[in-house]
């Protein structure tokens, strides 16, 4: 059983105790409780203090009418559901376009009816808030996102976007509202593999590419999006969050770059460790051919000998160390 309470507004106590006797319904599945008001700012008080679950407001207050109420209620921003009563529901459009959630006639009033009225219109009441309290919700969470996020349409303009979205291009929320999705991407057949993933799958994960920045510089990051289509089908709405991976990725570079200088470090310090022995020997040969010119031509070949031998090796040795080179090289790739 739900506990609901109620406001009725009239002038006439007399109108209050038919209303109340409607409510006392044995078979009903909820429980009221009926309060009654006859002062129009006491009413408009209870009102925009949420004093009570639902309003019944008749539309001959003296001085003011119903409508009059309803409309000052509507204007302050009023949640709860306001019904208007009269004796021939002779002002139903009006209460209608004013913002009632409902216009029903005294005369004709019978206490299912009436608990009907009153169920749906707590029920409306309570789905209402709740969508607004997660929208405000959900918004703040849009908001308050580290992420960059942007929301574009099918036509690739931006509809909206977070904070973050407007530091990551560096440009204000007004510019960037006013930029085509397209412009955002340096390469455009990366643009156009993304479209084409999104429009086939409905969704994208991990889309690497880089983005550009109102200052022209490049971002490095991942896109996630997907496609959300109205209940209708009608419109096409795309969410994208921005992942900004630039600085990993510098830091990869840094450390990758690092890497290969070490490595060449260190196939310097082998070569040159390596080719020094074959080295002294050209130079022993060579000191011992100036020592021996005019001497026998049979130990002058042998010196050449030794030395061809020596730059032999010290090819091969260049050699297997520039293979090593471009084995740990690919290593580190």
């Amino acid at each position: 059983m739900k506990y609901i309470k109620v406001l009725y507004v009239d002038l006439n106590y007399e109108a209050f105790l038919h209303i109340q006797s409607l409510l006392q319904n044995r078979d009903s599945e909820n429980s009221y409780e009926l309060a009654w008001c006859n002062d129009y700012k006491i009413a408009i008080n209870s009102i925009l203090k949420q004093h009570y679950d639902l309003y019944l407001v008749s539309s001959d207050l003296g001085k003011w009418s119903g409508l009059d109420l309803l409309h000052e209620a509507v204007c302050s921003n009023c949640n709860d559901p306001i019904i208007m009563l009269s004796p021939d529901n002779e002002i139903y459009s009006q209460a209608l376009e004013g913002g009632a959630f409902d216009s029903l006639s005294v005369k004709t009033l019978k206490p299912a009816a009436l608990e009907t009225v009153i169920r749906y219109a707590v029920e409306h009441s309570s789905t209402i808030k709740k969508l607004k309290t997660d929208g405000a919700m959900l918004r703040d969470i849009f908001e308050r996102c580290k992420e960059p996020i942007i929301i574009s349409n099918k036509e690739g303009e931006i509809c909206d976007c977070n904070k973050s979205a407007i530091d990551f291009f560096k440009i204000s929320k007004d510019q960037l509202l006013k930029t085509p999705v397209s412009t955002l991407f340096s390469d455009p057949d990366e643009l156009k593999r993304f479209q084409q993933l999104i429009e086939g799958e409905g969704s994208v994960s991990d889309f690497e590419t880089f983005l550009k920045a109102g200052d022209d510089t490049l971002r490095f990051c991942t896109l996630s999006s997907f496609v959300q289509i109205t209940q209708r089908g009608s419109t096409e709405v795309y969410h994208s969050i921005i992942h900004d991976l630039t600085s990993r990725r510098n830091k990869v570079m840094e450390i990758m770059a690092k890497q290969k200088r070490e490595v060449s470090k260190q196939l310097a310090m082998s070569l040159a460790e390596k080719i020094q022995n074959p080295l002294s020997t050209v130079n022993f040969a060579l000191h011992e051919m100036s020592q021996n010119v005019g001497n026998d031509a049979h130990d002058l070949k042998a010196y050449i000998d030794i030395v061809k031998e020596s730059c032999g090796r010290i090819s091969k040795l260049t050699a297997g160390i520039l293979s090593d080179s471009f084995i740990t090289t690919e290593q580190i790739k």
